[in-house]
């Protein structure tokens, strides 16, 4: 980052585009008079922030997953920052967080519904998915949903979510409450709080016991 606010100092940008992109960045306005800049070091220096923000939020969404209630409210306002700025994961993560609110997380479904639109447009797969299943700024079409969901790796207990709610159901698939049960735990195991209590309310009836511990940990 230090780096990419150096390089701000050599591109040839009239102030409002200087100003947008060190507000970006994280720096705020400046006197943006004078400097001499060019459009190759403008794209390093996108292309840097990109990344750095992509890490965080990354980060922050990994700590969500784990269930960690210490970290959860400092992931939460990582992520909210860069959704501000218009991060596809981030609009992603904060997205499904306010339209279905886990850890205290106040619900905004209108807010939730217009950053997952946002990320639809910036082409991130599992926002597509979320808003084809649901009917999120576009007609519902389970098969599209499907269609794309089968693009993304199972070892993401988002993705195992989403396979386990298609075949609970059978939507696009013959039903297959075993298959989906699976995906479920997989997920569960794997830290993510929405499944800890989606995998406890399927096996409740059979194991009671079981599923209260899974209720406890989500």
């Amino acid at each position: 980052m230090a780096s990419a606010a150096h390089d701000l100092q050599f591109l040839d940008l009239d102030e409002d585009s200087m100003s947008h992109i060190l507000w970006f960045v994280g720096f705020g306005t400046r006197d943006m008079r004078n400097l001499k800049l060019s459009c190759k070091k403008v794209h390093r220096v996108w292309e840097e922030t990109l990344k750095h923000a992509q890490e965080e939020v990354q980060a922050a969404a990994s700590v969500l997953c784990s269930g960690d209630q210490e970290k959860y409210t400092h992931s939460i306002a990582v992520i909210d920052k860069w959704a501000d700025r218009n991060i596809p994961s981030a609009c992603f993560e904060l997205g499904c967080l306010l339209v279905n609110p886990l850890g205290g997380l106040k619900r905004d479904s209108k807010r939730g519904k217009e950053l997952l639109t946002k990320a639809v447009r910036a082409g991130h797969k599992l926002a597509i998915v979320r808003c084809y299943e649901e009917g999120i700024g576009v007609d519902a079409n389970h098969q599209r949903a499907w269609q794309v969901l089968q693009t993304l790796p199972e070892s993401d207990p988002r993705v195992q979510c989403l396979l386990a709610w298609f075949y609970l159901l059978g939507l696009c698939v013959d039903p297959e409450p075993e298959r989906a049960r699976e995906y479920y735990r997989r997920a569960a195991e794997s830290g993510f709080p929405r499944a800890m209590y989606n995998y406890g309310t399927l096996i409740y009836q059979s194991e009671p016991t079981e599923a209260l511990k899974w209720f406890e940990r989500a």
